[in-house]
């Protein structure tokens, strides 16, 4: 290694633990030697000065303040993936339930009235009951079906929640949540007695 003395190694210097290949360049450089010199002058004089201890009672107190921060720290607890697919698959839901009503929604003001004519036979063409082709039979056939293979008491134990799953859920809020849920509930409750 060549050069001058690192800062790590003029300490090194100091407290006698600097390899020899390093303590020979100290013995031939007057400029690291003088680094090290002001270095131990620097030591020295910080030996020298007389730093009173604290008082007995800022110990306890420090204790007390570093309780009480830690006391009022908010939990954070790790979001599970099971959470994050269920804000994704409810984003998806009201997503759906979004472009539904947007394909089900009534018909734009008519601007001429050959138009107004076609949306009003529109509207009324819906208002009666259209006439059922085949297909439309087996397909409710088939829901029908489905729907008549499924045991009611299965089917209530299966979407039952899990004991403490809602325990669970309110512990994976975090503080911003947990206080809106609070406020949410107030408000219903003021509701239901006011």
């Amino acid at each position: 290694m060549t050069g001058h003395l690192t800062p790590d190694e003029q300490i090194d210097s100091l407290e006698c633990t600097l390899g020899p290949e390093r303590t020979a360049h100290l013995d031939v450089c007057e400029t690291c030697r003088d680094a090290v010199a002001r270095l131990r002058e620097t030591f020295d004089a910080a030996r020298r000065v007389d730093v009173p201890e604290p008082s007995p009672l800022f110990w306890q107190h420090q204790a007390a303040r570093i309780s009480v921060l830690v006391a009022d720290a908010p939990m954070q607890h790790p979001r599970s993936a099971w959470m994050y697919a269920a804000w994704v698959g409810s984003a998806a839901a009201v997503a759906a339930a979004g472009l539904l009503f947007l394909r089900t929604a009534s018909p734009p003001a008519p601007s001429s009235p050959a138009v107004s004519l076609q949306a009003r036979d529109a509207r009324s063409a819906l208002s009666e009951p259209a006439p059922r082709d085949g297909s439309e039979e087996r397909a409710w056939s088939v829901v029908e079906d489905l729907g008549g293979e499924i045991d009611g008491d299965l089917a209530a134990a299966a979407l039952t929640p899990a004991t403490g799953a809602a325990d669970r859920a309110l512990e994976e809020l975090d503080s911003d949540e947990q206080a809106e849920l609070v406020r949410v509930l107030q408000r219903e409750l003021k509701g239901k007695t006011g």
